[in-house]
C-alpha cells in the first residue's frame, strides 16, 4: 500500500502481433482505462484503430485520484471517501466501485475510432442506451462493439445523438454513453466488453460482471505471489524511488508474453505496444527480472535460445516471420555486445546456480558464438557489423548512420572485440562448470582479448579501419573495462578521465580482475551454496557530484547516459576501472530523473506517462515508447551501483558495498532494502548513517 500515481498500464496477456493483436489499456488520466487498438501510437505502431475507454466519475469531489495498488493486474483508485479497483478480465474492463451511500456517480464508456483504417466496413459510429441499462456503442455496418452494463439500477443516462449525415472519414469521430447511478449502499460493479457484435458484447458484460468477485481475487493472488519474492524498500528512501522501483517491476512483469506461435515457453516482448523478440532486450529485461522472478527469467532466456528460428537469434515476432532485415536479405539479430547477453546470462546463473540451466542453454550459446565467429569476421579476425540494427545501435555516426546495412563492414568495432573476448571466455567457464572443455574458448577469448587492447589510440578506445582508428567517440567504446580485456594502464587512463583524478601509476600491476570480490565464508546455514561479503564497517560513501566529473561523449545524436544499454556499459566499465563512485553518482542522478518522472502524479504534455518504464530516459522533453522493458534498467543501477548489491558473472561472491548520494546520508537515516533473491534465500540489507555521515550496513537471510 502507498500513493502511487493514477497513471500506466494494465496488462492485456491476449496482444501480440502476428497472432493476435488484442490492444493495450492505458490510463485515461482520471478514474478508468482504455484499450487503444491494435496498440497506442507511437514509434513502433503509429497507425491507431480505435480506443474505448471506461471511466468511473463520482460526483462533487475535489482532488485528484491516486492510487494505492498499482500493478499489472489491478489498479485500486482513491478519490476523497471512493475506491474504485479496475481490472482486464480478458475482452472486458471491470470496475468495482465502493463509496458513500447514495452519493452520485457515473460511468461513462467513449468510443473513438478513425473509420476506413481497419479495412472492415465502418462508415460510423453508434450510441445506444436500452432499457435493461446495458449501453451499446458500435460501428456501422461493421466493426468492434462495446456493451456498457453494471449491477444496479440506472438514475438516468445521457449518450451521443445518432449520425444525420455520412461522418467525416479524414477526422477520428467520437460516441460516448454517460449512465448515471445513486448507489443505496455505495457499491456497484461495472463493465465494458467487447466483441465483434453488439449481442457478443452484451452477454461478455454479463459475464464478466459475474465473475468479477472471482476475477479479482486471482488477480491479487498474482500479484502476492509476485511481489512475496520480489525486492522493496523501506525506511527513509525517498518516497519516488520506493515507488519508482515498483513501477519498473510491474514493467518487467508485462512485457513477459504467454507461450504462444514458435515459442513454446513464456517470452520477452521487449515493449508492450509492439511485441517481438529481441536478444538484447530479452537478455537486459531478464537480468533485471531475476531480482525478483529468477525462475521466470531462466525460462525465458532459455526459451529464446531455445526456439530462435537460426543460430543467431533473429529478431522475429510470436509466428517466426523475421522483422530486421538488411538491406542484403539477411535476417538480423543483435549482437554480443548489446545489452551484453552472455554477462547477463552469467548472473543469471550465479544468482540461481541452476547447473540444468545452464547445461540447456549452454549449446544454444555456443552455437550463437559460433555464428558471430564464422559469418561476422574477416580472413584477418577482424569483427564487424553487417548493418546498425546489427549493432543495436542503428543510425549510430560510428557507422556512417547506416542503419539497414551496406559499407560498414569495414569498420572493426572495439564493443564487438570486447564483447566476443568476454562471451568466449565466459563460454569456457561454463564448460569447465559442466565437465567440458573448454580451451577452444580460451583460445577465442584471448584473441580477440590483444585485438582489443590494439585498438587503443590517444587515451580511448577507437574503432579502426583499414586506414587506421576512426574519428567517432561514443560511451559504448568502454567496453573493454566491463569485458575485462583492457591493460592496467588503459584502464587507469580511463579511470582518471572519468574521475578527473590524476592517472596512478600501474607499472607492473596485472589486468583488473573480473571478480567484484575477494572469497568470504556463506551466509550462516545456507544450504543454497554460494559466498557473500557485507562491509559491515563505517565505511565513507561516495558523493554524487563525482559524476560531473568527466563528460562523456554522446552517442549517435543524444546524450551520454540517456539510452539505458549504455548507460549499463558506462557504468559498470566505471566500476570495473575503480572509479564506482563515479559510477554511484551517474546512476543516483539518473535515478533522481527518471524516477521523479515515472513517480509524478499528473501527465504534463511532452513529458512522460508516469506509472510506467520508456524506452529511454531524455533530459528533458517526451521519452520514447510507452511500456519498454529495458527502460526499467533503473533497477539495476539503483542495486548495483548506488545499494551497491554487486555480483559477478565470474565469481560466487556477492559484495554489497554500498556509495549513497550525499543528500542521503543524513546522521541517523536509515534505510531499508528487503526480499532480494539470492540463489534461493532471500536477503534484507539495513544501512543506517551515523553521526559521521559514514553508512553501516546490516544483513539478515530467510528462506524464499
Amino acid at each position: 500500500m502507498d500513493r502511487y500515481t493514477p497513471h500506466g498500464y494494465l496488462d492485456n496477456p491476449r496482444h501480440a502481433w502476428r497472432l493476435g493483436r488484442s490492444g493495450v489499456v492505458r490510463t485515461t488520466g482520471g478514474i478508468g482505462f482504455a484499450w487503444h487498438f491494435p496498440s497506442y501510437p507511437g514509434p513502433y505502431g503509429k497507425r491507431w484503430v480505435y480506443s474505448a475507454a471506461l471511466e468511473i466519475l463520482p460526483q462533487g469531489l475535489e482532488g485528484a485520484p491516486y492510487c494505492d495498488h498499482h500493478t499489472k493486474e489491478l489498479f485500486r483508485f482513491r478519490q476523497g471517501d471512493w475506491t474504485v479497483e479496475l481490472f482486464l478480465d480478458g475482452d472486458a474492463l471491470v470496475a468495482l466501485v465502493d463509496g458513500p451511500p447514495r452519493w452520485p456517480v457515473e460511468a461513462r464508456a467513449t468510443y473513438r475510432r478513425q473509420v476506413g483504417v481497419s479495412g472492415d466496413w465502418d462508415f460510423g459510429l453508434l450510441a445506444r442506451q436500452d432499457p435493461d441499462g446495458a449501453g451499446h456503442l458500435a460501428a456501422y455496418a461493421e466493426g468492434t462493439a462495446f456493451v456498457l452494463l453494471a449491477d444496479r439500477p440506472l438514475a438516468g443516462a445521457v449518450w451521443t445523438s445518432p449520425d444525420v449525415e455520412w461522418p467525416d472519414r479524414g477526422q477520428p469521430i467520437e460516441k460516448s454513453i454517460s449512465q448515471r447511478f445513486s448507489l443505496a449502499d455505495g457499491r456497484m460493479s461495472v463493465a465494458l466488453a467487447r466483441a465483434e457484435s453488439s449481442n457478443a458484447a452484451h452477454a461478455r458484460a454479463v459475464q464478466a460482471i459475474a465473475d468479477a468477485p472471482r476475477a479479482r481475487r486471482r488477480k491479487l493472488r498474482s500479484d502476492a505471489a509476485f511481489w512475496r519474492g520480489a525486492p522493496r524498500l523501506a525506511g527513509d528512501w525517498p518516497e519516488h524511488w520506493r515507488r519508482g522501483l515498483v513501477y519498473d517491476l510491474e514493467t518487467l512483469r508485462t512485457v513477459v508474453r504467454p507461450s504462444r506461435g514458435v515459442y513454446r515457453s513464456r517470452w520477452d516482448g521487449m515493449q508492450i505496444q509492439v511485441p517481438r523478440v529481441v536478444l538484447a532486450e530479452t537478455a537486459l529485461d531478464m537480468l533485471l527480472l531475476s531480482y525478483a522472478d529468477p525462475a521466470t527469467a531462466r525460462e525465458v532466456v532459455l526459451g529464446t535460445f531455445r526456439d530462435a528460428i537460426a543460430p543467431n537469434v533473429p529478431c522475429t515476432r510470436e509466428d517466426g516471420s523475421v522483422n530486421m532485415v538488411a538491406v542484403d536479405g539477411e535476417a538480423c539479430g543483435t549482437s554480443p555486445a548489446w545489452c551484453w547477453p552472455f554477462w547477463c546470462i552469467g548472473l543469471l546463473h550465479r544468482r540461481s546456480a541452476d547447473r540444468g540451466w545452464l547445461a540447456a542453454l549452454l549449446p544454444h550459446a555456443e552455437a550463437f558464438l559460433d555464428w558471430w565467429l564464422a559469418r561476422r569476421r574477416h580472413a584477418d579476425g577482424a569483427p564487424f557489423y553487417l548493418c546498425g540494427w546489427e549493432s543495436g545501435q542503428d543510425a549510430s555516426p560510428r557507422f556512417g548512420s547506416a542503419e539497414r546495412g551496406g559499407g560498414i563492414e569495414a569498420i572493426e568495432p572495439v564493443d564487438l572485440d570486447a564483447a566476443l573476448a568476454l562471451s568466449a571466455r565466459l563460454l569456457a567457464g561454463w564448460c569447465d562448470e559442466l565437465g567440458r572443455d573448454g580451451a577452444r574458448w580460451r583460445r577465442v577469448a584471448d584473441e580477440c582479448a590483444d585485438r582489443t587492447r590494439a585498438l587503443w589510440h590517444d587515451g580511448w578506445f577507437h574503432d579502426r579501419t583499414a586506414s587506421g582508428p576512426t574519428s567517432a567517440r561514443d560511451p559504448m567504446q568502454l567496453a573493454p573495462l566491463l569485458a575485462g580485456v583492457a591493460t592496467p594502464e588503459q584502464a587507469e587512463a580511463l579511470r582518471a578521465f572519468l574521475t578527473g583524478a590524476p592517472p596512478e601509476a600501474t607499472a607492473g600491476r596485472p589486468p583488473p580482475s573480473p571478480h567484484a570480490a575477494a572469497p568470504v565464508a556463506p551466509p550462516a546455514g545456507s544450504a543454497a551454496g554460494g559466498r557473500s561479503r557485507v562491509d559491515r564497517s563505517a565505511a565513507p560513501v561516495a558523493s554524487s557530484e563525482a559524476a560531473g566529473a568527466a563528460v562523456l561523449p554522446g552517442h549517435a545524436g543524444y546524450s551520454a547516459l540517456e539510452w539505458p544499454p549504455v548507460a549499463l556499459t558506462a557504468l559498470e566499465s566505471a566500476l570495473r576501472a575503480g572509479a564506482g563512485d563515479w559510477a554511484a553518482g551517474a546512476a543516483a542522478e539518473l535515478l533522481e530523473r527518471v524516477w521523479r518522472a515515472t513517480d509524478a502524479p499528473r501527465h504534463e504534455a511532452e513529458r512522460p506517462l508516469p506509472g510506467v518504464a520508456h524506452e529511454h530516459w531524455p533530459p528533458e522533453g517526451a521519452w520514447h515508447t510507452e511500456g519498454y522493458g529495458w527502460g526499467a534498467a533503473t533497477v539495476l543501477l539503483f542495486l548495483r551501483y548506488v545499494a551497491g548489491v554487486q555480483d559477478d558473472p565470474e565469481s560466487d561472491e556477492l559484495l554489497v558495498e554500498p556509495r549513497l548520494p550525499a543528500a542521503l546520508r543524513r546522521p541517523g537515516a536509515r534505510y531499508e532494502l528487503l526480499n532480494l533473491p539470492w540463489r534461493g534465500r532471500l536477503l534484507d540489507l539495513t544501512y543506517s548513517v551515523t553521526d559521521e555521515g559514514t553508512v553501516a550496513v546490516e544483513k539478515s537471510w530467510s528462506r524464499r
